[in-house]
């Protein structure tokens, strides 16, 4: 009796055991597919452009598997590429909720936030996938990137280096550093960086392109229509560089190669503002104002916030002595950039011919001593004269008298200074740049009954 019930007491515990066994493996299998779903159904689906089977494939391994990022991930990435970026987001936020430590989601959210022009979000996100993989050059580019859009290329040249210091060989990372010199407006070094990168991806048109635009920065405008000439010759479609192009050119006062360019620029791109704006730049140049104030509206159409565009539609007003209309133009572009200098200057003038010296004369001190880079006047000139109350006119013409020097096509020095000299009251000063401005630029109706006004005043 004894030997039955320990025999039976062996078999319990064997099955017992068997139990245990069986309930183990089970577990187990179904923790570790659910951590590791199989991904490669939806993958080959994207493959053969599958786009709404793969994202149900997708739907369908989270609902089995909801404690599993990379679905979620990869659900993401389908909507990025589809455009639908709020869906994205949502996506890596589920894969960032359920996998906190999951850096890719990070640094996808980033890309995400980048695209959208939410470049605080992406900050955040790049810092937090660079945390998590140190290693990342992608997610350590884009941070660097994300801060030069931000206005810090000092924090952004910093992650560049980073990047070039475990490996010197990725164009990317001196193509961002130059832009993020290009922002410190040391150009030199900019074009430094982005020959580097070129020769690295001598196929990229991009970095032609930015190179263009940093020559053209510093005055070199054959070898910047040299660049904008490779960046075609890579990419025909290429809008921006034949934008670039337009600019050298009108820079050469090759004004009908200029046009020829921004036309085609257009013709590319007709939602690209700046290629209205330099149309009507050209007709600016020319004189054509009738044609500069459509082409000006013309992309002001595209992008109400170009500061610019606002200043230079004023100018053309100006021109067609149109003030009133100037002064709004004025207006808008400070109320858009209140660092535009030519936009300040000019509304100073404005003020000061309307009877407001007061405060046409204390907005002209303000833009003065921000710089005198609008018209390129002598940036070296002595900012003493900006400790008083008191504009001193004599060293701000002496500025743009030795700015003439160097930049002889810029007509419109003549009438800056001619207005200066009004302001100070030399009017005999002020008739003489007047007239010098009319026998460089033409006649223009405004300047011209201007100085008739002061002849007359005067007598």
């Amino acid at each position: 009796m004894k030997k039955n019930k320990k025999k039976i007491f062996l078999f319990s515990l064997i099955i017992l055991f068997f139990l245990f066994f069986i309930l183990f493996l089970f577990c187990g299998n179904k923790s570790s597919t659910q951590t590791i779903p199989d991904l490669s159904g939806a993958k080959q689906l994207i493959a053969i452009g599958k786009i709404d089977e793969a994202i149900s494939e997708y739907k369908r391994i989270i609902s089995v598997y909801p404690e599993n990022p990379e679905a979620y991930n990869g659900l993401g990435n389908i909507y990025v590429k589809m455009g639908l970026h709020v869906e994205a987001a949502r996506e890596f936020m589920k894969a960032i909720e359920v996998a906190p430590e999951y850096s890719d989601s990070y640094f996808n959210l980033g890309n995400v936030y980048l695209y959208t022009g939410k470049f605080s979000e992406a900050l955040l996100s790049f810092k937090e996938a660079v945390e998590l993989n140190p290693d990342s050059e992608s997610a350590r580019l884009n941070m660097g990137l994300t801060l030069s859009y931000l206005k810090k290329p000092d924090e952004s040249i910093i992650q560049y280096k980073k990047v070039l210091e475990k490996n010197e060989n990725i164009p990317d990372a001196y193509q961002f550093m130059g832009y993020a010199y290009f922002l410190r407006g040391d150009f030199n070094e900019a074009i430094s960086n982005y020959e580097k990168a070129a020769a690295l991806d001598p196929d990229n048109p991009k970095i032609y392109n930015n190179l263009a635009g940093a020559y053209y920065k510093i005055g070199k405008f054959d070898k910047s229509l040299m660049h904008c000439k490779n960046a075609i010759s890579l990419d025909s479609t290429y809008s921006n560089a034949y934008c670039n192009m337009g600019n050298a050119y009108i820079k050469k006062k090759e004004y009908s190669s200029a046009l020829e360019s921004y036309k085609k620029a257009v013709s590319l791109n007709p939602g690209d503002s700046n290629s209205y704006y330099g149309i009507g730049n050209v007709y600016y140049s020319r004189k054509q104002y009738d044609d500069a104030v459509t082409e000006y509206k013309k992309a002001l159409s595209i992008n109400p916030n170009h500061a610019e565009a606002h200043c230079n539609l004023g100018t053309a007003y100006e021109r067609k002595g149109m003030t009133d209309l100037a002064e709004k133009e004025y207006l808008a572009a400070v109320q858009i950039n209140p660092d535009l200098t030519a936009a300040q200057i000019n509304l100073g003038f404005i003020y000061n011919e309307q009877g407001k010296s007061e405060i046409g004369k204390k907005i002209l001190k303000k833009a003065f001593a921000a710089g005198l880079d609008y018209t390129r006047a002598d940036v070296n000139l002595s900012h003493e004269y900006f400790n008083s109350d008191i504009l001193n006119f004599d060293k701000l013409i002496e500025g743009f008298e030795n700015d003439l020097k160097s930049n002889p096509e810029d007509v419109d020095i003549y009438f800056t200074i001619g207005r200066l000299y009004e302001i100070n009251g030399d009017l005999l000063k002020a008739v003489e740049y007047y007239e010098r401005y009319l026998k460089e630029a033409g006649d223009v109706e405004v300047v011209r009954k201007r100085i008739e006004q002061i002849k007359k005043e005067n007598r």
